[in-house]
């Protein structure tokens, strides 16, 4: 079952002054910066395949929407960005339970959900 695209909530935990999950160590200054400098859309894209000029916009699955939530915990060493967004062509696997004699779905049960990455 496809529906509209789906509304998601992503929540970061940058560290800061400490590394990161690829060993890199960003300093609190400048995760302060990029916080601040957040605006408008940014595409959500398929991790582990880059986003570039040259692949098109396939790799894009959705787009983020303002408002930006940016939080700092002190103690942990992290700046909590949440980002909301829309996941494109999100929707539904489904099993058939019934059909009726002009093919509607009179019953069916979710099996899963996803989006559809063509």
């Amino acid at each position: 079952m496809r529906v509209d695209n789906l509304k998601c909530s992503i929540t970061l935990r940058i560290p800061y002054d400490k590394p990161d999950g690829n060993g890199i160590i960003h300093t609190k200054e400048a995760v302060e910066k990029m916080a601040d400098s957040l605006s408008g859309r940014y595409p959500i894209i398929v991790g582990g395949r880059p986003c570039s000029v040259d692949k098109g916009v396939n790799d894009i699955i959705g787009v983020t929407t303002e408002p930006y939530s940016v939080q700092w915990d002190e103690y942990e060493g992290v700046c909590i960005l949440t980002i909301n967004g829309l996941i494109f062509h999100g929707g539904a696997e489904c099993f058939v339970n019934e059909l009726t004699e002009d093919r509607a779905i009179n019953d069916f049960t979710i099996a899963g959900f996803g989006l559809s990455i063509d």
